[in-house]
């Protein structure tokens, strides 16, 4: 875990990594500090001049998530395929083949590195459920399980999603699991 003190002003700050892909965004007025969970090596660069201060081992969120009991069990191996063809979503899932095959487009690669985990957490879980409140729930406890920013399990999926009342819905809904 790393701490990220920008030197001037900023409301921005983009972590890049080595290959110049985003790994981590934070948007906020007079940005004081970010904290960055990293979870492989690699070496980073920042858009922003800034005081970088190592925090520690990664520690799961102490947000206790209950998830709902499955509606199905399709626990099974997971393939990830990229389809130039995708449109509308950045992944989706096949659960009934074997793997199960999640296909991802590219709009997929244009999302920082954290949020492609959260989305990939939340088609896994479609192995679990159909209700997609209760796949996010479990892409959110899994998510934050690994030590990762709460921030950025909400940027993910309020990024992705449109403006209809079942998105609003959805995004209320983690929103309010991660303010309890």
């Amino acid at each position: 875990m790393y701490r990220l003190h920008p030197l001037t002003g900023c409301s921005r700050i983009t972590l890049l990594c080595s290959d110049g892909s985003v790994y981590h965004v934070r948007e906020m007025p007079n940005l004081n500090y970010i904290d960055v969970a990293i979870h492989h090596a690699d070496s980073y660069t920042v858009d922003t001049e800034c005081v970088i201060l190592p925090m520690g081992e990664i520690k799961p969120s102490e947000i206790n998530i209950q998830l709902p009991t499955a509606e199905r069990w399709r626990l099974r191996p997971v393939k990830i395929v990229y389809n130039p063809d995708l449109e509308g979503t950045p992944a989706r899932i096949f659960t009934t083949k074997n793997p199960a095959i999640i296909e991802v487009g590219d709009y997929f690669y244009t999302l920082p590195k954290q949020q492609r985990y959260f989305i990939l957490l939340h088609e896994f879980g479609h192995l679990f459920y159909t209700e997609e409140w209760k796949v996010d729930r479990f892409a959110l406890k899994v998510y934050l399980l690994g030590g990762y920013n709460q921030s950025q399990a909400f940027y993910a999926l309020s990024k992705v999603l449109g403006n209809s009342d079942q998105s609003k819905d959805r995004i209320n809904r983690i929103f309010n699991t991660l303010t309890k």
